[in-house]
C-alpha cells in the first residue's frame, strides 16, 4: 500500500511541474508579443519619438484598427426555376394592369386630361391646387391587380368614383332641406323672411336648392383685421355643414350687418350664395368642370383687365399661393356680387364666366328678367342707399 502513495505521489508532482512549465512557457510568449508590439509602437512615432529618438512635439496620432468582421455571406441566388417564376408574375401583374386599362380606357384617357390640368393649377397655387385625379389614377393602378382576385374596381370606392366622374351629392343622396330664413335687421329697417325669399327666388335655384340650408343673422360679432391701414370686417359668412343627412350649408350674418342697407345685405347674399358654387362647394357640377372653373379664375386674377375689388387687391397670405388661391374664391365671390346686382361695372369676361357657370344647371335662367325683378323687389322695401362693399 506505501508503494502505491508513493507512486501516486511522485506521478501527481511531475504532472504539476509540467503543468507549471506550459504557464511559463505561455507567460513568456505574450511578453514577447508585448515587446514586439511596443518597439512597432514606438517605430511608428504614435507616441511622439521620431526615428532618432527625440520627442517629436507634433500632436502624436492615434490608430485603432477594430477587429475583422467575417463576411457577409453572399446572398442566395435565386433558382432558375424561382427566377422563372417572379418573371411570370411580373408580365401577368403587367398584363393585368394592360387590361385594366384597355378596358377602361375611357376613365384613363379621362383622369389623365384632368390630371393634366391639375399639373397646370399646381403651378400657380401650389400644393393648395385640386389633385383628386392624380390621386386617383395612382390609386387605380395600384389596385388594378385586384382584378386577379375577382374584385371590380369601380365598386370598391363609389365615393372616389362619383367625386372624379360624378357629382358629389351622389355620394350623400339624401333629401336636401328646405331653405330657412329669418328676418335679417338693417339700417333701412328688417327684410321679411317672405321678402328676402322673394328675392332668393330671383337667383338661379340650383344655387340655393341643396346648396344653401338657412340664412340667419347672428349676435356674434364677425373677425376684423387691418390690410394697409384699412379695417375690414366680416359681414356675413357661408359654413358648409357636410354630415349624413345633409351637404349643404349656411349664410351667416353677424352683429355687425344691422349697420348695412337693404342692397349692400343683399349684395352679401349673392357674395356667399357664389361660396356655395364655387369649384369648392358646388355639389351640382362635375369635378372636370369645376377645374376648367378654377383655371379660368386663375387666369382673370392677374388680367390687365380684371374687376378691381379692393377687399381682393388688399388679400395678403403667408405664402404667394395661398394668397393667390384666397383671391381666386373671393374674386368669384365678388364677380358674381356684382353680376347679380349691378353687372354693367363688370368685364366682359367675368359675365361670360359667370354665364358659363349658372348655366351649367340652369340653362333657362334669364339674368337680365331677374335682374329688373330684383332691383323692383328692393326699391318696394325702401333701400336707402347704393349697393357698397359688403365682404365675408
Amino acid at each position: 500500500m506505501k508503494s502505491k502513495e508513493l507512486f501516486s505521489n511522485n506521478q501527481i508532482q511531475q504532472e504539476r511541474i509540467v503543468k507549471e512549465s506550459r504557464k511559463l512557457k505561455k507567460v513568456n510568449k505574450l511578453l514577447n508579443l508585448i515587446f514586439l508590439g511596443g518597439l512597432t509602437f514606438l517605430a511608428s512615432g504614435c507616441i511622439g519619438l521620431d526615428t532618432s529618438g527625440r520627442f517629436n512635439e507634433a500632436k502624436p496620432s492615434f490608430s485603432i484598427e477594430m477587429p475583422i468582421s467575417k463576411e457577409e455571406k453572399p446572398k442566395k441566388k435565386l433558382s432558375k426555376d424561382s427566377e422563372r417564376e417572379k418573371d411570370t408574375n411580373d408580365e401577368k401583374r403587367e398584363s393585368i394592369i394592360s387590361s385594366f386599362r384597355e378596358k377602361h380606357m375611357e376613365e384613363f384617357q379621362a383622369l389623365s386630361a384632368m390630371k393634366n390640368k391639375e399639373e397646370k393649377l399646381k403651378e400657380v397655387f401650389g400644393g393648395l391646387a385640386p389633385n383628386e385625379a392624380g390621386h386617383y389614377l395612382v390609386y387605380l393602378e395600384g389596385e388594378a391587380v385586384d382584378q386577379y382576385y375577382g374584385f371590380d374596381i369601380w365598386q370598391i370606392s363609389p365615393e372616389m368614383t362619383a367625386e372624379v366622374f360624378g357629382l358629389k351629392r351622389e355620394i350623400y343622396g339624401t333629401q336636401e332641406p328646405a331653405l330657412e330664413l329669418t328676418g335679417l335687421e338693417t339700417i333701412d329697417g328688417e327684410i321679411s323672411p317672405e321678402k328676402l325669399r322673394d328675392l332668393i327666388q330671383t337667383l338661379p335655384q340650383h344655387w340655393v336648392n341643396g346648396e344653401v340650408s338657412s340664412i340667419k343673422q347672428i349676435d356674434n360679432k364677425g373677425d376684423m383685421e387691418y390690410r394697409d391701414g384699412i379695417k375690414w370686417t366680416t359681414v356675413g359668412g357661408f359654413r358648409r355643414e357636410s354630415n349624413k343627412d345633409s351637404h349643404t350649408g349656411q349664410i351667416v350674418f353677424y352683429y355687425e350687418s344691422r349697420y348695412y342697407s337693404f342692397g349692400e345685405i343683399m349684395k352679401t347674399v349673392y357674395h356667399e350664395m357664389a361660396h356655395a358654387n364655387d369649384w369648392d362647394d358646388d355639389d351640382d357640377v362635375k369635378y372636370n368642370d369645376k377645374l376648367d372653373l378654377l383655371i379660368k379664375i386663375a387666369d382673370r386674377i392677374s388680367a390687365p383687365d380684371r374687376y378691381l375689388s379692393e377687399y381682393v387687391e388688399s388679400i395678403k397670405r403667408d405664402t404667394p399661393e395661398k394668397t393667390r388661391y384666397t383671391e381666386a374664391l373671393e374674386y368669384w365671390a365678388e364677380i358674381c356680387s356684382i353680376y347679380f346686382s349691378n353687372p354693367a361695372n363688370l368685364p366682359l369676361p367675368d359675365i361670360e364666366i359667370v354665364d358659363w357657370w349658372i348655366h351649367k344647371n340652369d340653362q333657362n335662367f334669364d339674368s337680365a328678367a331677374q335682374l329688373t325683378r330684383r332691383d323692383g323687389l328692393l326699391a318696394n322695401l325702401g333701400d336707402k342707399a347704393s349697393i357698397g362693399l359688403a365682404q365675408r
